[in-house]
């Protein structure tokens, strides 16, 4: 057997002809420069050519191919990723998503000051990107300095997530000792990221290494169609993550908890708006009704504003583009 690699890239697939390729593609582009990874891709039974193009990878990529099954949950996809993965450090990269070139330079500064000081977690930022590739906005971690201590780092991811799937790394062992939670098909990468912070916080690799595609087809965006057991997602986890492990005063403590609520109704009115018919904004109302202390860290937190721009330009984008096929037909 070949030395162990430092990264295991961890790729879910489940009917992802469409974008995979490109995905794929942006991995091969790092080998250049750091070939020391693998790329464990644990399809879900896709019935499209998603193996096909997996396997025309195999003489430009150090794949490992797990066999087909259908689990019905990325979540598990990945959990069985995780426990072949042989790199001391690992991440997610979805199929729809890409990384952006210099991504493995960046993180391995970053595991640097990770390995430093006792970290688990590194995190930077992502682009935001159209269905096809186009640039609309970047989602950022609310923190500029290298290494945040874990008070500061619960403090912030209790009130939202804001790290975006492609954008984290973290140290194997903490996820094949205990895996992500099945039952979470929303936050279960929220719940991660709290249990790695909560001990020796996390390090961050400055900038956008990252693409997050946005695109209606997503688990997540089909999934939070129902309210409820979207709803339901945030309160698990956000109950789970208690503030008495996070060493905070009792006013500070309480305005986690209110821009905390105050995320989670934003994140459910957000759902609703965009396909599910529902209006509950009474709840969002009453979470509204809150101080400007609460209102700014939930702003800080929450990174509402670059998520939200980036969607409406997507959106923007999406209907000049209809209007102008219209035309053309």
């Amino acid at each position: 057997m070949t030395a162990a690699p430092w990264l295991s890239v961890v790729m879910p697939t489940y009917r992802g002809a469409l974008h995979i390729a490109d995905a794929l593609s942006s991995i091969e582009v790092e080998l250049t420069t750091d070939a020391n990874i693998e790329v464990v891709v644990v399809d879900d039974g896709s019935d499209d050519e998603t193996i096909d193009i997996v396997a025309s990878f195999a003489d430009r990529l150090p794949l490992v191919t797990l066999p087909p099954k259908r689990r019905g949950s990325w979540v598990a996809a990945v959990n069985d990723g995780f426990a072949v993965a042989r790199g001391e450090w690992s991440c997610m990269l979805h199929q729809d998503d890409r990384w952006i070139a210099g991504r493995l330079a960046a993180v391995r500064r970053a595991v640097a000051v990770a390995d430093s000081n006792g970290a688990e977690l590194v995190v930077h930022g992502v682009q935001m990107v159209t269905d096809d590739g186009r640039a609309v906005g970047r989602w950022r971690p609310p923190f500029r300095d290298p290494s945040i201590g874990a008070a500061e780092a619960m403090q912030s991811l209790l009130v939202q997530n804001w790290v975006s799937v492609p954008g984290a790394t973290f140290r194997t062992s903490s996820v094949r000792g205990l895996p992500l939670d099945v039952d979470l098909w929303y936050t279960a990468d929220w719940d991660l990221w709290l249990r790695l912070a909560r001990s020796n916080g996390l390090a961050i690799a400055p900038g956008e290494w990252a693409a997050f595609r946005l695109h209606a087809g997503s688990q997540t965006v089909v999934g939070s169609a129902d309210l409820d057991d979207f709803r339901a997602q945030h309160e698990i986890v956000r109950e789970r993550y208690a503030l008495h492990a996070v060493d905070a005063s009792p006013r500070v403590a309480a305005r986690v908890g209110k821009a905390g609520r105050l995320s989670i109704e934003t994140n459910v009115l957000l759902a609703a708006l965009a396909g599910s018919g529902q209006r509950p904004f009474g709840p969002w109302l009453r979470a509204a009704s809150t101080s400007p202390a609460v209102w700014a860290r939930f702003l800080r937190c929450s990174r509402i504003t670059e998520r939200s721009l980036s969607r409406v330009r997507a959106g923007l984008l999406g209907r000049r583009d209809g209007s102008r096929d219209k035309k053309r037909r």
